[in-house]
C-alpha cells in the first residue's frame, strides 16, 4: 500500500495491452484522461516515425554518399567543398536532428521516466530503450568526432577514418536492433511485424550491396578512395565517356529512392495503426 495499487491483468481485460507491458498495470494509468492518452499515443507515433526517417533514410543516405559518391561527384563542389561531403554532412545533421527530437518525444510521452535497465518496465521495453539510448549517444557523437578530423596527409587520418566508420556502424546496428524489437513486440504501435522487419532491413541490404560493389571496383582498379583535397582528373580523362560513373551515380540515386520508399512505407504503417 505504501507504493501504488497494482492489479492483476486479465486476458480478456478491456485494457488490452497485447503483451507490451508486464502483467501488472498501475492505478494511475486507469485515471489517465482520454485527452492525455491521445497526446501520449501521438507522441509515441511521432517518436517512431522520426526514428524511422532518421535511421532508415537520412543516416544510410549520408553513408552511401560518403562511401559511394566520392568518385562520382569529385569534380562538383558547393561552397568550396565537394558535393558528396556536403550531402553527407547535411543528411547526417538531419538524421541526428530527427533522432534527437524523437528521443524528446518519447521521454515526454513517458513523463521523463527511464524505461531501460534498472526500471520496472517490460523486458522488451528495457532492451528497446537500452539499444536506442546507446545508438543515440553514438550517432550524436559522430558530428563531434568529425571536428577532430585531421588533414588527409596526416599520419593519424586512417585512425580517424576507421573510428568514424566503426562508431557509425555500431550506432546503426544498435538502432536497427531496437527497431526490430519494436516491430516484433510492440503491437499497439506496429501492426505488420514481418513486413516491417523486411522494410527496416532494406538499408542493411543496400549497404552490403554497395560494399560488395565497392570491393569489386577497387579490385579491378576502377575505383579509389577520394579525399576532399584530391586534385581533379586531367581534362583528357574527363572528356572520355565514363560509363562507370554513370552506373554508380544511377545506383546511388536508386538506393536513395528505395530508402525513402521504405522509410515512408513504415511511417505510414505506424501512423495508420489505430
Amino acid at each position: 500500500m505504501a507504493q501504488m495499487f497494482m492489479f492483476q491483468k486479465d486476458e480478456n481485460s478491456f485494457l488490452d495491452y497485447n503483451k507490451e507491458r508486464s502483467p501488472y498495470f498501475k492505478f494511475s494509468e486507469i485515471c489517465t484522461t482520454d485527452w492525455e492518452k491521445f497526446w501520449k499515443k501521438l507522441l509515441v507515433k511521432v517518436h517512431a516515425i522520426l526514428m524511422l526517417i532518421g535511421w532508415l533514410f537520412f543516416i544510410p543516405s549520408g553513408f552511401l554518399f560518403a562511401r559511394f559518391g566520392k568518385k562520382s561527384f569529385e569534380n562538383l563542389k558547393i561552397l568550396n567543398l565537394p558535393i558528396w561531403f556536403q550531402v553527407h554532412r547535411t543528411f547526417t545533421f538531419l538524421g541526428v536532428s530527427c533522432i534527437s527530437i524523437s528521443i524528446f518525444c518519447i521521454f515526454l510521452a513517458k513523463n521523463f521516466t527511464w524505461r531501460g535497465t534498472g526500471s520496472d518496465a517490460w523486458y522488451w521495453s528495457q532492451w528497446h530503450t537500452d539499444l536506442g539510448t546507446i545508438s543515440t549517444v553514438l550517432v550524436v557523437s559522430q558530428p563531434l568526432n568529425s571536428l577532430l578530423r585531421c588533414p588527409p596527409s596526416n599520419s593519424r587520418r586512417p585512425t580517424f577514418n576507421w573510428s568514424h566508420r566503426i562508431i557509425g556502424l555500431l550506432s546503426y546496428t544498435f538502432a536497427v536492433s531496437a527497431i526490430y524489437i519494436a516491430a516484433l513486440k510492440y503491437r499497439k504501435t506496429w501492426s505488420e511485424p514481418t513486413l516491417e522487419v523486411i522494410l527496416a532491413s532494406f538499408p542493411t541490404f543496400l549497404g552490403f550491396s554497395t560494399w560488395i560493389l565497392f570491393g569489386v571496383l577497387q579490385k579491378s582498379g576502377e575505383y579509389h578512395a577520394v579525399e576532399m583535397t584530391d586534385l581533379p582528373p586531367s581534362s583528357s580523362s574527363t572528356n572520355q565517356p565514363n560509363s562507370q560513373n554513370l552506373y554508380k551515380t544511377s545506383w546511388l540515386f536508386t538506393c536513395i529512392g528505395i530508402l525513402l520508399g521504405a522509410a515512408t512505407s513504415l511511417s505510414i504503417l505506424v501512423a495508420s495503426k489505430e
